[in-house]
C-alpha cells in the first residue's frame, strides 16, 4: 500500500520546519553547509507558497495551533505570520550563501507580507483581529506590529493571559512563543506567572499530578474527567516540553550572540520565586555555563566561556558599584562594563571562568 503522503504536506509550522531547521541549524552551530544543501528546496518550498498566497496573506492551515485550549487565533493570521518569518530567514540565508538577488527579492516579499498583515489583522489600537494569546505571541516573535503600537498590543496580550484567569491556552503554534514573547513584551513577570502555574491549565499541573514528561494534551487527565481520550493522548509528547528554550535562554539565560556561539550572550533573569537556576550547555565551541543564585538581598553567578569565543554578561542589580568578580570591584578586575536603561550592567569578557556578587535588583 502506498503511503499517504498528504497529511499535513504543507501545513503551516508543521510544513515550514523544512525552511526553519537550516536556519536554526545554521544559528547554533554556524555551517552554512546546510542551507547550501537544501536551498534548491528551500526555494521550492518558498514558490509554493507564493503561488498558494492571496494578496500575501496565506489560507493553508493544516493542524493549526493543535489542542489550543480556546487561545489561538484566526487561521489567516497564524499562517501569514509564519509566511512572513519564512520570507524574512529567506532572505538572510540566500544573503549567507551569496545568492544577492534572491535575499533582496526575498526582503522585498517579507515587507510586503509585513505590511500585509498589518493592514489586515492589526487596528490602531494594537490589537490583534480574531486573534488571542497564540495571534499575539506570534505578532510579537515575528516582530509584525508597528513600532508604535507595540506597548499598546502588549496592554492587549496580556488581557488575553488574564480572560482565562491568569493561565496559558495556547496548542502547539503559540505554546513555544509564549514565555519568549511575553518577555520580548517586557512582562517577565507574567511569563514566570505561567511557568510556575500549578492548576490546570500548566505545565506544574501535570508535575503535581505525577508526570516525569511532557503530556500530549494539557488535560491529558484531570481529576473531574479522568484519561482524554485514548486515541490521542500521548504522555510522553515532545510539543508543550518547548518551554525548555525559555528555561535555557531567558531563566539561566544563555544564548548565542553570533552564530555558533563564536560570540555569546549571558542574561540570567530572576523571577516567580526562584532562588536557584544553572545551566551548561556543549556548543560546537565547547562547554558555557550560567549558575545563579539569591541569598539574601545577594545575586551571585557563576559563568564558563569557553576558548576562542567572547561573551557579554549581563547582571541585574540595582547597585553598579556592588559587582564584584572574583571578589574585586570589577575596575580593578579589568573588565569592562557598561550600563543599560534598565541599570542592569553588561561586561564584556573572554574566556575563562567568572563569579559575579552584586546586590539583587530590589
Amino acid at each position: 500500500m502506498a503511503p499517504d503522503v498528504k497529511l499535513g504536506g504543507g501545513a503551516v509550522a508543521w510544513g515550514d520546519a523544512a525552511m526553519i531547521c537550516p536556519w536554526l541549524i545554521y544559528q547554533f552551530y554556524g555551517d552554512t553547509r546546510v542551507i547550501e544543501k537544501h536551498y534548491d528546496n528551500l526555494i521550492r518550498g518558498m514558490d509554493f507558497l507564493e503561488q498558494t498566497s492571496e494578496n500575501h496573506i496565506r489560507k493553508d492551515l493544516g493542524f493549526g495551533d493543535w489542542l489550543n485550549l480556546g487561545g489561538g487565533a484566526k487561521d489567516e493570521v497564524i499562517c501569514t505570520a509564519y509566511y512572513a518569518y519564512l520570507a524574512d530567514i529567506m532572505s538572510q540565508m540566500a544573503a549567507l550563501i551569496g545568492r544577492k538577488d534572491a535575499a533582496e527579492r526575498y526582503a522585498t516579499l517579507h515587507g510586503n507580507i509585513r505590511q500585509a498583515f498589518i493592514d489586515n489583522f492589526v487596528d490602531d489600537t494594537g490589537r490583534i483581529l480574531e486573534s488571542s494569546q497564540t495571534g499575539y505571541a506570534l505578532a510579537f516573535a515575528f516582530d509584525l506590529i508597528p513600532e508604535n503600537l507595540q506597548e499598546a498590543a502588549a496592554g492587549h496580550y496580556i488581557k488575553e493571559i488574564e480572560r482565562f484567569d491568569g493561565h496559558l491556552a495556547t496548542g502547539f503554534i503559540g505554546t513555544p512563543r509564549l514565555l519568549p514573547t511575553l518577555s520580548l513584551a517586557g512582562r517577565d513577570d507574567v511569563a514566570y506567572r505561567l511557568l510556575m502555574n500549578t492548576t490546570y491549565p500548566s505545565w506544574l499541573f501535570q508535575v503535581t499530578l505525577g508526570a516525569t514528561t511532557m503530556w500530549e494534551r494539557w488535560n491529558g487527565w484531570t481529576p473531574d474527567k479522568g484519561f482524554a481520550d485514548s486515541g490521542m493522548n500521548s504522555f510522553n509528547h515532545y510539543a508543550f516540553g518547548a518551554v525548555g528554550e525559555w528555561l535555557y535562554s531567558r531563566v539561566a539565560g544563555i544564548r548565542p550572540d553570533a552564530p555558533g556561539f563564536e560570540k555569546i550572550y549571558i542574561e540570567p533573569v530572576p523571577g516567580g520565586g526562584l532562588t536557584y537556576a544553572s545551566m551548561n550547555y556543549h556548543s560546537i565551541r565547547g562547554r558555557i555555563i550560567s549558575s545563579w543564585r539569591v541569598e539574601g538581598d545577594s545575586f551571585l553567578l557563576d559563568v564558563e566561556i569557553p576558548a576562542n569565543t567572547t561573551a557579554t554578561v549581563c547582571i541585574p542589580t540595582r547597585d553598579a558599584a556592588s559587582i564584584t568578580e572574583g571578589g574585586k570591584a570589577l575596575p580593578d578586575a579589568g573588565i569592562p562594563v557598561e550600563t543599560m536603561q534598565d541599570g542592569s550592567i553588561l561586561c564584556r569578557l573572554g574566556s575563562g571562568n567568572y563569579q559575579f556578587q552584586a546586590l539583587t535588583r530590589k
